[in-house]
């Protein structure tokens, strides 16, 4: 779920496209995004897109690398970041809307989808931070001159994760 700070206790979903407030129920329909960026800046507001890594878990990880960085692309927000889903509540409740079938990314998975994702932006000058601790690698830059560099760093952890995988993401227990 991508969350935009124009709409605070909602969110819209990469994997859907549907807005949704915090407790995870559906705010309405879909959500128009054009214009979006345009009508914050005349009201003096800064724009700022979270992006969950791995909530599409194997199965919808390319699509959510994709429609995340498509909500990015359409809102050119002034502030990006990802996060590494986590599940400190316990699983069973998101796991349910995979039919119980949601697996989860390991490390090499996360940073694949992670260059996915920044392969696919275009963005003209967004700040980008993935540097929260859910996150296996420290990613910071200004979106689009930083692309290169970043994409160079992903590959470099891919590398590293598949020398070392007694880092893997699963064996953190979150």
């Amino acid at each position: 779920m991508a969350l935009a700070s124009l709409a605070p206790a909602a969110g819209i979903s990469s994997l859907t496209g549907r807005a949704y407030s915090l407790n995870t129920q559906p705010a309405g329909g879909f959500i128009r995004l054009s214009g979006l960026r345009l009508r914050a800046r005349t009201a003096g507001i800064k724009t700022s897109v979270m992006i969950l890594n791995g909530l599409g878990g194997r199965v919808l990880s390319r699509q959510h690398a994709l429609a995340s960085a498509r909500l990015a692309n359409e809102t050119q927000p002034d502030y990006l970041a990802t996060l590494v889903l986590t599940f400190y509540k316990g699983r069973e409740r998101f796991e349910a809307g995979f039919d119980n079938h949601f697996e989860e990314l390991d490390t090499v998975g996360l940073c694949e989808e992670m260059k996915t994702f920044i392969g696919a932006l275009e963005l003209e000058n967004t700040i980008f931070r993935s540097d929260h601790v859910s996150n296996h690698m420290v990613l910071k830059g200004v979106l689009g001159k930083d692309k290169r560099r970043l994409l160079q760093q992903i590959d470099q952890s891919i590398e590293y994760f598949r020398s070392y995988p007694e880092f893997d993401h699963g064996k953190f227990g979150y």
